[in-house]
């Protein structure tokens, strides 16, 4: 089914094009059906009926915007949203004659008007009305604030209103309903219920948890949010001015990710909240670490910034494959070298700064661990058990599961043998 339902905002421009359906199909003529209704709420049911005799074929088009027609052989549709459109008729007589015939379809609007509120202390509560294209295809609005009072508001009015109840003992609910002028055949949209509550929301609620710098450069930030809250999420590169990268004010525990950032950046981010009352908050920053890694020698070395607020700090975590490896208690400690490693293996690495009421993770760093020159033995011996046997012991620096010495006999000459880590057995090689 070919259909393309246009948004009630671009009614007049539609209504424009097809004027008099003087073009495409329609302008055939000899056809007819009944039908239903031409206008009415979304979602509208349009049932129809042909009253074109000796017919061999008729078939409709729910949406026709001129052209070849997309043809349907059904009789009923129910059109879901605002919309207006041709319901177009087109067939073939028995005789081979064309016929058609045009109906304009309008759909009014009828989803509920939204807004927002806060409640500002004592019985005052503050409103405002979403500008968006619900509201703009309504002629008025009805507002019942739930104590008996009913105002109207009308296009072009200021969308925010200010409403005193005289008790606060019972939880009001106001109604709001988008109304149609006289003589339309849709009176009014859906009513929007909205349960007003007096406590007044506290802004220091709104607080990040987690901020976490990933490799491909995204920011993940996690925070806890106020429904009706209109919330800003911003960052700074030098902590003085802050950019805003997006704004939220829906409610509970959320991811936001900030795209496209350098990974060897420190930045800072912060939420900005106000309420309708004029309440305002700035949360405290949280800084994103960074972190590299070098090798040498088997062993590889890390080194991360030191977090820049000393009054957030708890400690650092250290973590290798998801591990922790080893935590720091000194906000001074940004560096350490990881001998427990493999010569050849990878590893990925990252650290997170454990703060009063939040976390911060650097960006993973993977590194391949490479040996330099040869190193000395950390330790060893050798002792002999019988005129045949040796025990040998070594602590080999990067030495992986297993291990070769080459040994040098005055009767044998030189023969290998593997040392499996961890083991004192001899096998030759």
């Amino acid at each position: 089914m070919r259909i393309t339902l246009l948004s009630f905002s671009f009614f007049f421009i539609l209504f424009s094009a097809v004027t008099g359906y003087g073009q495409g199909k329609c302008s055939i003529g000899g056809g007819g059906f009944t039908i239903n209704t031409t206008e009415g709420c979304a979602p509208l049911y349009v049932e129809w009926k042909s009253t074109v005799p000796n017919v061999t074929y008729v078939g409709y088009d729910l949406n026709y915007l001129g052209g070849e027609p997309g043809l349907l052989s059904r009789t009923s549709y129910t059109y879901p949203v605002a919309a207006t459109g041709i319901l177009l008729q087109y067939g073939v007589k028995r005789n081979g004659e064309e016929f058609s015939h045009c109906e304009r379809i309008r759909i009014y609007e009828s989803r509920p008007v939204t807004a927002q509120y806060s409640s500002c202390g004592g019985g005052k509560v503050i409103m405002i009305l979403t500008d968006d294209a619900i509201l703009k295809a309504y002629d008025e609005i009805e507002i019942k604030w739930g104590d008996g009072e009913v105002i109207k508001w009308q296009k072009g009015n200021p969308l925010r209103f200010e409403h005193n109840y005289a008790s606060v003992a019972t939880s009001p609910t106001v109604s709001i309903t988008g109304l149609y002028a006289g003589g339309k055949a849709c009176a009014k949209g859906i009513t929007n219920n909205l349960a007003i509550k007096f406590e007044r929301p506290q802004l220091n609620e709104i607080q990040m948890s987690a901020v976490e710098m990933r490799s491909d450069g995204t920011i993940r930030l996690t925070y806890k949010g106020i429904a009706g809250i209109p919330t800003n999420i911003q960052y700074s590169t030098d902590g003085n001015t802050y950019v805003t990268s997006g704004k939220r004010s829906t409610g509970g525990t959320q991811p936001y990710d900030i795209k496209g950032m350098n990974t060897g950046q420190i930045y800072k981010l912060r939420l900005s909240s106000e309420d309708l009352c004029a309440g305002s908050t700035e949360t405290q920053p949280i800084s994103t670490m960074t972190l590299s890694a070098s090798t040498a020698n088997g062993t590889n070395t890390l080194k991360w910034n030191q977090y820049a607020d000393a009054s957030q700090f708890d400690g650092y975590d250290l973590l290798r494959d998801g591990t922790v490896i080893k935590s720091f208690t000194g906000i001074g400690e940004t560096t350490y070298t990881d001998q427990d490693v493999e010569c050849g293996t990878f590893a990925e690495y990252q650290v997170v700064a454990r703060l009063k009421t939040a976390t911060s993770t650097s960006a993973a760093v993977g590194i391949k661990v490479e040996t330099g020159s040869a190193r000395p033995l950390n330790g060893g011996s050798v002792s002999v058990l019988d005129a045949s046997s040796v025990v040998i012991k070594a602590d080999v620096p990067g030495a992986g599961a297993q291990y070769i010495l080459r040994a040098v006999s005055r009767t044998r000459g030189s023969r290998q043998y593997i040392i499996q880590k961890n083991h004192h057995a001899l096998q030759p090689k």
